[in-house]
């Protein structure tokens, strides 16, 4: 084997090497990919489960979600201090949402968990307590015109309700 024939069989094996490196390369980023995913879903889901349980130990909002979800009332039936914490509970819930919809947008967050929350959040958004403060928080500059787009999208989604939660 003379010298030129040994420089074409070490780039061969370079190049080997090299696809070989690529492929390892891509394997890598497609299960680094996946674990962020979970994790992003793991930590949606924990995120949430928290959220649910600070509610559910404010005896203030418990007495609250009734009336926020219910299809016959208004927002104009609330007092002054029930619209605040209708506010603040919209607002932490549409600002988790968004979050969500950045997850979603930028591949860390699975499109059947996105597409479960928007769901909710947009039945929540047709609500009429839920739907007269959003009107009004539409003026701040708090949400991306993207955001808005997505949970404002025309769906056939009804509105949430709490009617299969157990009577008291």
């Amino acid at each position: 084997m003379d010298l030129t024939q040994l420089a074409n069989l070490g780039e061969f094996i370079g190049g080997v090497a090299v696809i070989g490196s690529l492929i390892f390369v891509g394997l890598q980023v497609r299960a680094n990919t996946k674990t962020q995913r979970a994790a992003s879903g793991t930590d949606t889901m924990r995120s949430w489960a928290e959220f649910n349980q600070r509610m559910a130990e404010n005896q203030e909002v418990v007495a609250l979600l009734p009336r926020i979800f219910d299809p016959n009332e208004s927002l104009a039936n609330l007092n002054e201090s029930e619209i605040v914490y209708v506010g603040l509970l919209s607002r932490g819930l549409l600002q988790r949402f968004e979050a969500e919809y950045y997850q979603y947008q930028a591949g860390l967050l699975h499109p059947e968990l996105w597409a479960q929350h928007r769901s909710w959040c947009h039945g929540f958004l047709q609500l009429p307590v839920p739907a007269a403060w959003w009107e009004s928080e539409l003026q701040q500059p708090l949400y991306t015109a993207a955001f808005i787009r997505d949970v404002g999208a025309p769906t056939d989604i009804a509105p949430v309700n709490i009617a299969s939660l157990p009577a008291r």
